[in-house]
Order: C-alpha cells, then structure tokens, then sequence
C-alpha cells in the first residue's frame, strides 16, 4: 500500500465508512461522533495510521460492519489493525492495552485516541466517572508511551 493515490483512496473510502457507523452517534458534549476518529487521524502522520485511526471505532460502537468487511475493503494491513485496536469488553482492559503496545500501529493510533479522550474528558459527567476514565487513560498512555501525559501539548 505504497502508491499516494491509492492511499488517498483508501483514506476517502474510510471517511465514508467511519460517517455510515456513526451516524446518529454523539459524544458527551454534544459533538458528532464522527469528530473523534477524525481528530485522532488529524494527530498522526503516516497515511496508513490515519485510515486506522479513522476506522478505529467502527467495530466497536456500529454493527453495520465486521472485521471480515474491512480486511475485504482494505486489506489485512489496516482490517487486522482495526480488529486489534477493537477492545472486547470481556478483555481486561490493561490487558487489552498491553496487547496494543506490541503492534506499533495499534500502539500509535491508542496514543493518538487516548491524547483526544484525555483533552475531553471534561465533558463526561458524572464526575466519579470522569475521574474512573481519566485514571485508565492516564495508566494507559503512561504504559504506551513510557511517560507521563502533559496536557499542554
């Protein structure tokens, strides 16, 4: 998967995905949750990892695609990533996130997708839940990245 064109393609092809999943969906503050995997995409650099990041949530939070769908669309490379970043919920979720340090793919996009969750946490209420997530994430990336999240980044 080499070729700009093809890329940019592929990248399209995944917006539109990712608009279809999530449609009707909205995060805590009200935002379309199509925003989230686009913000993430928009903090990475390689081409692949954006089209990753962009279909990162699509299995997790639609039915109307499969793993099987997204290896057939694009390929092993991005639909076993996509898979792998998919968190089973009877998966610890350190566990799961141990799993995802191991592919340098899956490892970026949860950096990039905990750093968007990380600068929204506010919008999610009750405060004890906010507090709950933000301790995961904050223990999630330190684990990912081997430091310490600064939010003025």
């Amino acid at each position: 998967m080499s070729s700009k064109p093809h890329l940019a393609y592929q990248l399209s092809r995944a917006i539109s995905i990712a608009c279809d999943a999530h449609e009707g969906q909205y995060r805590a503050d009200g935002q379309p949750y199509i925003f989230h995997p686009l913000t993430v995409a928009s903090k990475l650099y390689d081409p692949v990892n954006q089209i990753i990041a962009v279909l990162h949530d699509v299995l997790e939070d639609s039915t109307k695609y499969t793993g099987s769908d997204l290896v057939r669309i694009f390929g092993p490379e991005i639909g076993v990533d996509v898979m792998h970043l998919t968190h089973d919920e009877s998966v610890r979720y350190d566990t799961y996130i141990n799993d995802c340090s191991i592919n340098q793919r899956c490892k970026a996009v949860k950096v990039a997708d905990l750093m968007h969750n990380l600068e929204t946490i506010d919008n999610i209420t009750p405060e004890t839940k906010r507090k709950k997530m933000k301790d995961r994430y904050l223990k999630a990336y330190k684990k990912l990245t081997g430091h310490e999240y600064n939010d003025s980044m």
